[in-house]
């Protein structure tokens, strides 16, 4: 038995996840290709990084993963929201997919704590080896080689998890990004504003994220046309917090590099086929969503490294 299964937070998250995909199944059709797909990933992915974050040896990635799992939770319970403003189903049952969910949260944030408080501890990275008994007495010229090669190894574990560390951040820079695109389409519904302003510029598809401080809101910059563009580098506050503009920045400049591209997704009411374009949507095609893809890449130890996560965003309307 893997050890998620016996976490109680994953047992009332995949009870949920089952109210939740029984649920999906009854929004009517017009909803199927928005709301629903997007109310079905939110509760699965409470589920998914729950498992993986408990299989992580590293403290630092478990509480990563449950965090993420704590914000599906809020997702799940927005996208609620939204189905209530709908009518798809009753305020009585929102109330009782409110308080599961609310559970679910309130169980993880002590996980969090409890992985983050014992990223140092001395017990948290336990020695995957050590020399045994018989190689006490091995002789000398043997012990210097075995201490030699222990020395190189641990050298080799420092790097690699620097290198995992590294990754680590690079895969949340991505997750914003697309955290980001899903933050203004929602923005725009609430405010009765078209669902896909400011997520293109023309045929232009391409963009980086920037944060205006004057407005406390985000929005994209359609300037940048490949990563390798200086507006793509992503800079450090002290507060270490990753920003993005054309203009360089105040800051110290990362490894990191983003690039967000979003093609439109497009539906033809007559062959029922949906379609991702790299352009405009065709003749007789309408524009019901946006394919997210957000990547990330950096040099490390002299070598090129990448990140690429996909998601699908719909328009809800």
């Amino acid at each position: 038995m893997f050890k998620f299964q016996n976490l109680k937070v994953w047992q009332k998250a995949i009870i949920l996840c089952d109210k939740v995909l029984n649920f999906v199944d009854t929004i009517p059709a017009k909803g199927r290709f928005s709301l629903a797909e997007q109310l079905r990933r939110a509760a699965i992915s409470i589920l998914t990084n729950i498992a993986e974050g408990s299989e992580r040896r590293s403290k630092k990635e478990a509480a990563q993963f449950y965090n993420i799992a704590r914000a599906s939770c809020a997702e799940t319970v927005n996208l609620l929201v939204i189905a209530l403003k709908r009518g798809y189903f009753t305020k009585e049952k929102f109330q009782k997919f409110y308080m599961e969910s609310e559970e679910i949260s309130k169980m993880l944030y002590p996980l969090i704590i409890h992985h983050k408080e014992n990223l140092h501890s001395p017990t948290s990275n336990p020695p995957e080896s050590g020399q045994s008994l018989i190689e006490m007495i091995i002789a000398i010229a043997i012990i210097l080689t075995g201490l030699i090669g222990a020395l190189a190894l641990t050298i080799s574990n420092l790097s690699g998890t620097q290198e995992s560390n590294t990754r680590v951040v690079a895969s949340n820079l991505a997750r914003e990004g697309i955290d980001v695109v899903r933050n203004i389409r929602d923005t725009n519904w609430l405010k009765n504003l078209t669902w896909d302003a400011g997520l293109y510029f023309g045929t232009d598809y391409t963009a980086i994220a920037v944060f205006n401080p004057t407005l406390n809101q985000w929005q994209l910059n359609f300037s940048p046309n490949n990563i390798d563009d200086a507006a793509a580098k992503l800079y450090r506050l002290e507060n270490n917090l990753y920003i993005q503009d054309i203009s360089p920045p105040e800051g110290v400049e990362t490894l990191y590099s983003r690039l967000l591209t979003l093609d439109p997704i497009c539906f033809n009411s007559l062959t029922r086929v949906e379609t991702i374009s790299g352009g405009s949507c065709g003749l007789g095609e309408e524009k019901i969503g946006i394919r997210v893809k957000s990547e990330v890449t950096w040099i490390e130890s002299g070598r090129s490294h990448k990140i690429t996560l996909e998601d699908r965003l719909y328009n809800w309307k």
